[in-house]
């Protein structure tokens, strides 16, 4: 396998085993990942797959090797997935009506 293998391949599409050498590439950095290995495209979290700063469920094993069946059914409650968008929003919004509430001059 080379890294080059894996530019603009889907990291939820890619075997354990396949995983399992991305991560043990001692030369290759989280940023190299993020730059070069696609999130799935309904997940709207900055950098996924950025490790410790990325989602946990999609970066992070299970300990032995295998990582989670990441799906549009798993992620469907993440307020980052194409679906949980609306909740984000909206939290937006009643945050933005409650902060001008509390601050208008009239």
């Amino acid at each position: 396998m080379k890294a080059n293998d894996f530019v603009g391949r889907y990291w939820h599409k890619l075997t354990d085993e396949e995983k399992s050498w991305l991560m043990s590439e001692s030369h290759k950095s989280w940023q190299w990942l993020v730059d070069n290995v696609k999130q799935p495209d309904w997940c709207h979290y900055p950098e996924a797959l950025m490790h410790q700063m990325g989602c946990w469920s999609l970066v992070l094993s299970n300990g032995d090797g295998t990582w989670k069946d990441i799906t549009p059914k798993f992620c469907g409650s993440c307020d980052c997935s194409k679906w949980g968008e609306r909740k984000i929003n909206r939290r937006i919004l009643v945050n933005k009506i409650l902060r001008r509430g509390r601050f208008s001059k009239d």
